[in-house]
């Protein structure tokens, strides 16, 4: 192994054969003489004794261990290091390093992974290593696998119950790189409950020589703990938390808390495919056979290592009918006007509807196909009818989900019904909506009238106003007079970003006739100072889509447009045939905004209808159109307004 070592044993070797070959030639010339025996049996034991250093001096020096070192040297406890033998240098003094890499922080129970030994350290002829894993107890912890068997080993020892420990051969004596000598092998985690586990390892810088001086001795150790269970998860929701009996497949959205990768959900305590969308949301693939027969199924979600969440409740409901969205949540079998309501209120975008079988109910238009994957005020209108009997109640079926990620977005992407039936078509629309200016005795108020020219097939229409939210804030809406038995529903909810929704209908079954009508004013109140001809109102289609729809629920070709300046439609106004009392005309040309608590739609819309105006000098705005107590209607010269 070491080349100088070997010369002197060699020198050794050779005298010592002399010598057994002088005494052997003796020995024959003395039993010719007839030595005596005591002479020739000491001579014997001579032979046996120089035939015994013969051997000796032809096997390797123990004390170097080129191929492999005893077991139990790695400073684990119990055991020496082999600086016991090496002695020349004090542990960890020669400026080189010793290093366990490979090793992860946490372990989980028969996990197997790859560990390097790596000891470096410059003009050192040979490298060698030896190395345990123990447990707290000082048991052996896991099991040293071995992947190159030319460079290391396994041996058993007796230290600890007996620990096998993982050591250099022969030839992984040998330098493994520049300055340095490595060694990989794998490691198998133990099983549950055996805790912390830390490897300790020994390496020699040596010399070569052959003996165990000059050598420098480095440790090292390393630990790894069990994996800590996966918290335990907790479902808040479920969307959809209902689908009807014999629907299609669907994605199940999860939503709780201390969802962790690997998480799965499970449907009636069956695994389903999950995929981690955040710590709080999961989404899970439903197949339709989950859904072939109502009733419920129970809903939880498993962690790695086995935590289970809350179990919640998934309704398989009757598939129902169309329209029949109330109660949310299940079905009645009737379609009455809270029925109605509701579908308008998700074609306002004051409510979601749940994926599935409510989506399904509530899209009930066109009745031709049971829907269309959206919420318009066709919507709206068929449900109405469904209401008031003019159609038969229809079984659901349709859609369950939007028709694409961007239905119920804002901008054109919502654009639907009126807009497209006239692109689609290619025909020049036959009706319009206009937004027109209206006279106002006041510099701090702006209002536009909502007129439509009517072709008489006309039921209901929805559309979004946009602002800027700077300069303008919205302050309430009121129907013309002649509009009084008309529902309407004005979502608000984004007012502060500068957009509002409408939607107005008559009653089932009506429609506006020919000509121009006069349906409604919008308020605003002016935030900043400029004239008002410079806060441009314009339409859009968040958060209601512009549209028109017939008696029958079918969308019409319809054009949305902008007015003129003020004075030319303050002259439109007064000249159309359908316009507003002329009380209302003098006080902005509307009656009041609390005049819609009168209107027919239901309670839990009424605070979307206006929006309350709080700034002192905004208050005679309100008391100039607000009815007096006495419940006489106020003229216009009954105040003014500065």
């Amino acid at each position: 192994m070491m080349s100088n070592q070997e010369n002197k044993g060699n020198h050794s070797i050779d005298r010592v054969w002399v010598g057994l070959t002088r005494l052997i030639i003796w020995l024959e010339a003395s039993r010719q003489r007839r030595t005596p025996l005591r002479l020739l049996k000491l001579s014997l034991l001579t032979l046996g004794a120089a035939a015994i250093t013969v051997h000796s001096l032809s096997m390797p020096r123990v004390s170097a261990y080129s191929t492999g070192p005893p077991p139990s040297y790695t400073g684990a406890p119990g055991e020496e290091t082999c600086v016991s033998c090496h002695s020349s240098f004090p542990l960890n003094s020669g400026g080189g390093t010793l290093t366990i890499t490979g090793l992860p922080a946490n372990y989980s129970p028969g996990q197997e992974v790859n560990i390097t030994i790596t000891l470096t350290q410059s003009d050192r002829a040979l490298y060698g290593f030896q190395a345990t894993a123990v447990d707290d107890a000082g048991r052996q912890a896991g099991t040293l696998l071995v992947t190159d068997p030319a460079r290391t080993q396994t041996v058993i020892g007796a230290v600890g119950g007996g620990r096998t420990y993982i050591e250099h051969t022969r030839s992984g004596a040998n330098p493994g790189g520049a300055n340095q000598g490595s060694w990989t092998f794998r490691w198998r985690a133990p099983g549950a409950g055996a805790g912390r586990v830390t490897f300790y390892a020994v390496g020699n810088a040596a010399n070569g020589d052959g003996s165990t001086s000059g050598d420098f001795i480095y440790t090292a150790t390393a630990v790894t703990l069990p994996e800590q269970p996966a918290p335990t998860p907790v479902i808040s929701g479920l969307n959809p938390n209902t689908a009807a009996a014999g629907g299609p497949a669907f994605t199940l959205i999860v939503t709780g808390a201390n969802f962790v990768s690997g998480s799965i959900v499970r449907w009636n305590n069956a695994n389903r495919i999950t995929s981690a969308v955040s710590g709080i949301r999961l989404a899970a693939s439903i197949p339709a056979a989950d859904l072939t027969v109502a009733g419920t199924a129970s809903v939880t979600v498993v962690n790695p290592g086995g935590a289970t969440s809350n179990a919640v409740t998934f309704t398989i409901a009757v598939s129902g009918a169309e329209a029949d969205v109330t109660p949310r949540g299940n079905t009645n079998g009737a379609v009455t006007t809270t029925d109605w309501a509701q579908v308008g209120r998700f074609a306002a975008g004051l409510d979601a509807a749940n994926q599935g079988s409510e989506f399904q109910r509530a899209d009930c238009a066109p009745r031709e196909t049971s829907g269309d994957g959206q919420f318009t005020i066709a919507d709206w209108t068929q449900a109405g009818r469904y209401a008031a009997g003019l159609d038969a109640i229809a079984p659901a079926a349709g859609p369950t989900s939007p028709i694409s990620a961007t239905t119920g977005a804002a901008g054109d992407e919502r654009r639907v019904s009126s807009l497209e039936v006239f692109s689609e078509t290619g025909a020049p629309p036959k009706r319009i909506v206009r937004a027109a200016p209206a006279s106002i005795h006041s510099e701090r108020i702006i209002a536009r009238i909502i007129q439509l020219d009517a072709r008489g097939d006309e039921s209901a229409l929805g559309f979004s106003l946009n602002y800027d939210p700077n300069r303008l804030r919205f302050a309430g809406a009121a129907l013309s007079q002649e509009l009084s038995h008309a529902a309407v529903i004005i979502n608000a909810e984004q007012a502060e970003n500068g957009r509002i929704g409408v939607m107005l209908s008559l009653p089932a079954g009506q429609s506006w006739p020919p000509g121009m009508w006069s349906l409604m004013a919008i308020h605003f109140i002016a935030l900043a100072d400029g004239a008002l001809a410079e806060s441009e109102v314009s339409f859009g289609d968040d958060p209601v889509a512009r549209e028109i729809a017939d008696v029958e629920a079918n969308r019409l070709p319809a054009t949305f447009e902008q007015a003129g300046d003020r004075s030319s439609m303050d002259s439109a106004a007064s000249d159309s045939p359908k316009k507003l009392a002329a009380e209302a005309l003098a006080t902005a040309g509307v009656t009041a905004p609390v005049l819609l608590s009168e209107f027919a739609m239901p309670r839990s819309a009424s605070r979307y209808i206006s929006s309350t105006v709080s700034r002192r000098d905004d208050c005679n705005y309100l008391r100039c159109t607000t009815r007096p107590t006495d419940g006489r209607r106020r003229r216009a010269g009954d105040s003014t307004v500065s």
